[in-house]
């Protein structure tokens, strides 16, 4: 870890000098070492590029710069797009650009050093965009999000496929005010009538057959499940709460508390059922059942959401039916039109 200070981390009156790291960063990169930078200087939860800071671009230039640019130093760009960055388990799509070869940059670095600096940051910045789910700014991003909830609702993608959709939306319809006032009148719509947009949707889908008796077979595993996991879930969860954090690092926090308190609740098992069987083999058995039960009520958990959207759907249908094919005409209106 090589600290670095931004203009953000400087008190008034206090210097900035990041002379040191610098250096440090030249030598690791002349053993071969590699460097793992997040060139925005920041984190926020917002899904696009930030204006990159140069410090990429000046280690790299000026590490090749100091080794007679023979050092074959390469960058390679890298995105991450999550499904949601502050919930535990949740999803993301990692996806790494061709290597940038800094040597490439060198007789340009040659005539005008910051100029060099300047043009490598800002490929770099554009390479990232193409590499991530760029919205451009808060209403961009609240625009995507609005669009995914919609067509997720209509035809689920897996987690690859459905960043691809994204990253086509953002491309196509970012500028399009005529999109962007169906949707503007959709979400007003739902909004006056305390409607959400699975409800339309599902009121329009029968439900699996199989979902409510699924649903009943597993509910004393479910029950189970829940409270052999409720503690070592929620003490992570009340802990962080209580920590107050940026909602960006929550699931950081989650997860490194669960390194905690999830062994302790499995070793807790294993003791009850060793006890409860008299051999430790019948331990090992309740540990191995505690931990399918977990992904079991995860399931289950996503089964009865799917049920409630469903009841939703078919309630709203039978009782509001003026409303319901208003909302159901704007959202028609809006998938035909980002078809």
């Amino acid at each position: 870890c090589i600290p670095v200070k931004r203009a953000e981390d400087v008190s008034p009156g206090e210097q900035r000098d990041n002379t040191d790291a610098f250096l440090q960063s030249y030598e690791h990169l002349e053993q071969h070492g590699v460097l793992f930078i997040a060139p925005e200087g920041t984190s926020w939860m917002n899904r696009f590029v930030r204006p990159l800071k140069t410090g990429t671009a000046r280690i790299a230039l000026g590490a090749e710069h100091r080794n007679n640019w023979l050092l074959g130093l390469k960058i390679i760009p890298v995105g991450h797009s999550y499904t949601a960055p502050h919930l535990f388990r949740s999803e993301v799509v990692v996806q790494a650009g061709k290597p940038v070869v800094v040597a490439d940059w060198a007789d340009q670095y040659r005539e005008n050093q910051v100029a060099a600096v300047d043009a490598l940051t800002e490929y770099l910045e554009q390479q990232l965009k193409s590499l991530s789910i760029h919205t451009r700014d808060e209403t961009g991003e609240a625009m995507i999000t609005q669009l995914e909830e919609i067509l997720i609702n209509e035809s689920p993608l897996p987690q690859q496929e459905s960043f691809y959709r994204s990253q086509s939306l953002a491309a196509r319809f970012l500028d399009d005010h005529v999109l962007a006032n169906l949707l503007e009148d959709y979400q007003d719509s739902l909004k006056k009538q305390g409607l959400s947009d699975a409800a339309i949707c599902f009121s329009n889908k029968r439900a699996p057959w199989w979902l409510l008796p699924a649903l009943m077979a597993g509910l004393p595993f479910f029950l189970l499940g829940y409270l052999l996991w409720w503690l070592p879930c929620f003490v992570p969860a009340w802990i962080t709460k209580r920590m107050n954090l940026y909602v960006g690092y929550g699931a950081i926090a989650k997860t490194l508390l669960g390194l905690f308190t999830f062994p302790l609740a499995m070793w807790g098992v294993y003791h009850l059922g060793k006890w409860l069987g008299g051999q430790a083999w019948f331990g090992v058995v309740a540990v191995l059942f505690m931990v399918v039960l977990g992904y079991f009520t995860e399931k289950y958990l996503d089964w009865w959401q799917r049920f409630r959207n469903h009841a939703a759907g078919a309630a709203l249908h039978r009782h509001h039916q003026q409303e319901w094919a208003a909302a159901q005409r704007a959202r028609e209106s809006l998938l035909s039109y980002i078809a």
